[in-house]
Formats: C-alpha cells, sequence, structure tokens
C-alpha cells in the first residue's frame, strides 16, 4: 500500500499523505503507476456518463474530458511534453538535447506543442457521439491506464540517458519489478484488443451479423496497436537522439499515447454506426 500511495503522490494531486521515500517502496513504484490511470479514467468515465444524465452540451463534456485529466495530475506530464519539443526542434546533439531537457524555462517549440495538445484532445473528446453506452465508456476510460503501462514500462526497460527522477525510479527497480512490468505490459494489451468486442450491443454478441461485428472489431483494433507503435517510436527516439530514456520522454510519449488513444477512439465510434 505504501508503493501505491508513493505513485500517486508523485503523479497525481491525490491526496496520500506522507509516505516514506525508501527504497523498498520505490522497488515497485512504477507497476502502481497505472492505477493511477485507473482512477483518471474512472473519474473521466464518470464525468462521461454525468453529462449524459444531464444533458449537457458536447462542448462541455469535451472540456471536462480536456480538464479532468491536468486536475488530477497537476499537468505533471505537460511539463515532459513541452521540454521534449523544445529539445526535439534544437535536432542538436545528444548531450545538448539532455541539457535542454533540465532547463526549467518553456520554449516556444514547447509552448506550440502543449496548444495542438490540448486543442487536439478538446477537438477529438467533441467529436464522440453525443451518446456512449456504459460499455464504450468503460472502453475510453481505459485509454489512461494503458497509455500509463506502456510509460511506465519505458522507464524500467529502456536504458537511462539522464540523472534525474527516471534514473532514480529505475535504478531503485527489482529484477522482479522488471518482470512484472513486462507482465503487466503483455496483459494490458491483449485486454485492449479484445476490449472493444465487449461494447458490441447485446444484439451483436451471439454473432447474428458476424460482418458488423468484423467491421467493427477492424476499426477498434488500432486501440492497441497505435499506442505499441508509438512505443517502438519512443525506443529509437530516446536511444538516437537522447542516449536513453529520461522523465520527460516518458511524460512526452503519455500524452502523445492518450492523444492517439482518443483519435482511434473517436474515429471508430464515428464510422461504426
Amino acid at each position: 500500500m505504501d508503493t501505491i500511495r508513493l505513485a500517486f503522490a508523485m503523479f497525481s494531486r491525490i491526496p496520500m499523505g506522507s509516505p516514506a521515500w525508501s527504497a523498498r517502496n520505490k522497488r515497485y513504484m512504477m507497476c502502481a503507476f497505472p492505477l493511477v490511470g485507473l482512477v483518471l479514467g474512472a473519474a473521466c468515465a464518470g464525468f462521461i456518463l454525468l453529462c449524459g444524465y444531464w444533458e449537457l452540451p458536447d462542448a462541455v463534456r469535451a472540456l471536462g474530458l480536456t480538464l479532468i485529466p491536468l486536475a488530477l495530475t497537476g499537468g505533471i506530464h505537460l511539463d515532459g511534453l513541452a521540454d521534449t519539443a523544445d529539445a526535439l526542434a534544437s535536432r542538436a546533439e545528444p548531450e545538448r538535447m539532455r541539457a535542454i531537457l533540465k532547463d526549467p524555462r518553456v520554449g516556444s517549440f514547447g509552448v506550440i506543442a502543449l496548444i495542438v495538445y490540448l486543442v487536439s484532445v478538446f477537438a477529438l473528446a467533441l467529436a464522440l457521439p453525443a451518446e456512449l453506452t456504459v460499455r464504450q465508456t468503460i472502453l475510453f476510460g481505459w485509454g489512461f491506464v494503458y497509455s500509463r503501462t506502456l510509460s511506465a514500462a519505458a522507464v524500467l526497460n529502456f536504458p537511462n540517458g539522464s540523472d534525474g527522477l527516471n534514473k532514480t525510479f529505475s535504478d531503485s527497480a527489482s529484477k522482479g519489478a522488471r518482470k512484472l512490468m513486462n507482465v503487466i505490459v503483455s496483459a494490458a494489451i491483449v485486454i485492449t484488443v479484445c476490449l472493444p468486442a465487449l461494447t458490441l450491443h447485446e444484439a451483436y454478441m451471439p454473432f447474428r451479423n458476424a460482418s458488423a461485428v468484423l467491421r467493427f472489431i477492424g476499426i477498434m483494433t488500432p486501440l492497441a496497436a497505435v499506442p505499441v507503435l508509438l512505443y517502438t517510436y519512443l525506443s529509437r527516439t530516446a536511444k538516437r537522439r537522447f542516449g536513453g530514456m529520461s522523465g520527460d520522454l516518458a511524460g512526452w510519449f503519455l500524452c502523445r499515447c492518450e492523444a492517439a488513444y482518443l483519435a482511434v477512439f473517436a474515429l471508430g465510434m464515428t464510422f461504426w454506426k
């Protein structure tokens, strides 16, 4: 429980008291990181259901889905998005890029990245169908868990290129924590592949309309595939451009992963009639 409290204290603004920053608690902290996404997903899913119950405008729902994650996390991952955007725009050597990541100031490219990200999330949330079923809402909320699972796996599995918190968490993790994280990632991918099938209406569950089922699954399968492709791209980017993984890169990836998941979900729900 102290490990879970430490994960929430680090990656969210949810009150968790003052958990001890001991080596024992940090050992499996990244394995508990997806639980933060579970709370965020539940909060956003609940907000979607409330908007449907109160018949609130779509713009209000989209604004809430954009701001709720920021309110609960304090925007900790947006810092990584901005810093990484500045570093990548510099096209400098890996050592210089790592120095830009450590710079507390935000450059123009970082500001542009933040604006593009927030506007994109709002627009994609606005594009969601006016009415989502409970199952579809759960599928939407799962994206917060999935993105954090892949992000935590990157922190533990990719070589470190910095001496910040990313190195602290990676060095503190035991061999068992890395093995457990890989099991969690594998389970998350399988769940993400299978979860869309559970959102089908009961009329399609006995496969009375096989072509519609196959079309739906074909549309929603990229929910799992696209973040994995971004995960592979993160591996190459971290190694070639930065000389290793960092906390800012993890935040940059997480934001891109959530936006990609939302894009696939919005398109899938749009084309599925």
